[in-house]
């Protein structure tokens, strides 16, 4: 006689401790749950609603300054260390972990308009309105940090609105009424690119094609500048003029500028004819654009007194955060791990917000981050319904934005009846894209 017997894993169905869960094992054929897609829809509505409950992205806010902070650097060699200048010339050194001061300084007589941390990690650079570029040789050990005295200081012929470091050599860029590209052990600039005489507002290096330059200049020109030949590549002029600038650290061809008409601009450098992407949400000028260093988000500050974060490609912000007290947003920067963002404003203060608003701190488990992913994946998978559309999209705003965003929004829909009876009762003409229309030429 032929006997059937079951045979089963004892590691299969122990648990590994005590406290640890019993383990249940499912038959996951199709036509034994007839209801599996009903499920799914109701959890992926509950981790939505979940997801706005817990959302709370402020973490603390660093206090010492006692004027504008204009300026914010991360240190590309200590993860809770960054760095600020304020429009009345001091520059501080922050542990973002214990947000203490580790180090504050009176460096400049005006504005600080720009810090640059070099790769290396050992010194970072001040510009300011004062004309002066200075080099701070800084050492980490542990919770302390050495800065001393300036080992070098670089004077110009005009006020510096901004700095950057190059990415691979010892080279920094400063830009004023023309761009300087300065060697640290040399006291003159080693070469000077000028196309006109506009003030340059911002000037980044390529952090992939590190011989390429992007600067914004107070002429409505975004230029292009190649080290090797030393000279202009390109530049396209828009409508109205660009505040910041910042490269896509993964895609090296791709940068985003952020304007005075309230919208930034994503442009291919082999293509500036036409902006591949522009963003809109904010309704006043954006300030500063600052990319993670996963090139899959960008935050952006403006005069809406708002922080936003926007997904690479996308036309609309999918975060705004902002407070009560929070004045004029000045500068913008993710942290070195992507997972959180510094605002300086104009209320002498910095700001830490999570990058993901719902995201819990600290240490999961692998049961915790496992559950996340599943919500995520679920979310995910039911995002066209409407009803979890709206719940995802939906961010309460304060009532200044609101009303702005109400009034521009009635102003866009009566611009579009205008074109469209225009063009009713006009001879036919060529259609010109929304990304077009703002890019009045492109000169070589």
């Amino acid at each position: 006689m032929k006997v059937k017997v079951l045979s089963r894993s004892e590691t299969a169905f122990t648990k590994e401790t005590s406290g640890d869960l019993q383990k249940v094992h499912r038959n996951l054929a199709p036509e034994l749950h007839t209801f599996e897609r009903a499920r799914e829809f109701k959890s992926a509505l509950n981790a939505a609603k979940l997801d706005r409950i817990f959302a709370k992205p402020f973490v603390g806010q660093l206090e010492g300054h006692s004027d504008s902070v204009t300026a914010l650097a991360r240190s590309w060699r200590s993860l809770p260390i960054s760095l600020s200048g304020a429009a009345d010339g001091e520059l501080r050194v922050w542990n973002i972990a214990t947000r203490k001061s580790l180090w504050r300084m009176q460096a400049h007589q005006t504005q600080v308009s720009g810090i640059a941390a070099a790769p290396d990690g050992e010194s970072f650079f001040s510009a300011s309105l004062d004309r002066t570029v200075k080099r701070w040789r800084i050492s980490l050990a542990g919770d302390v940090v050495d800065v001393s005295a300036p080992s070098m200081t670089y004077a110009g012929r005009y006020t510096f609105h901004s700095i950057d470091h190059n990415f691979e050599r010892p080279l920094f860029v400063t830009g004023s009424r023309q761009i300087d590209i300065w060697d640290p052990t040399r006291s003159e600039p080693t070469t000077t690119f000028a196309w006109g005489d506009d003030s340059i507002n911002c000037a980044r290096w390529n952090p992939v094609e590190t011989d390429v330059i992007a600067a914004t200049s107070t002429d409505r020109a975004i230029t292009l500048y190649d080290v090797r030949t030393q000279s202009p590549i390109r530049k396209v002029i828009m409508e109205m003029s660009c505040n910041g600038l910042s490269w896509n650290p993964i895609e090296a061809m791709n940068f985003t500028a952020a304007c005075e008409d309230h919208r930034l601009y994503t442009f291919d450098m082999r293509r500036l004819d036409s902006a591949r992407v522009f963003h809109e949400d904010h309704v006043a000028a954006v300030i500063d654009v600052d990319y993670s260093p996963t090139g899959q988000e960008f935050v952006t500050g403006g005069y809406d007194c708002s922080v936003r974060i926007f997904r690479e490609g996308e036309g609309h912000s999918r975060e705004v955060y902002f407070t009560k007290r929070m004045q004029r947003v000045l500068s913008v920067r993710f942290s070195l791990d992507a997972q959180y963002v510094l605002s300086g404003s104009d209320d002498s203060s910095v700001r830490i917000w999570k990058a993901e608003a719902s995201k819990e701190r600290g240490i999961l488990r692998p049961r915790q981050e496992a559950a996340h992913k599943y919500r995520e994946k679920l979310v995910k998978r039911f995002e066209s319904v409407p009803i979890i559309r709206k719940i995802t999209k939906h961010r309460n705003l304060p009532r200044a934005i609101y009303s702005a965003k109400k009034l521009r929004s009635v102003m866009l829909a009566a611009a579009v009846r205008k074109e469209e009876r225009r063009r009713q009762h006009s001879a036919p003409k060529p259609f010109v894209a929304e990304r077009k229309k703002h890019v009045v030429a492109e000169v070589e």
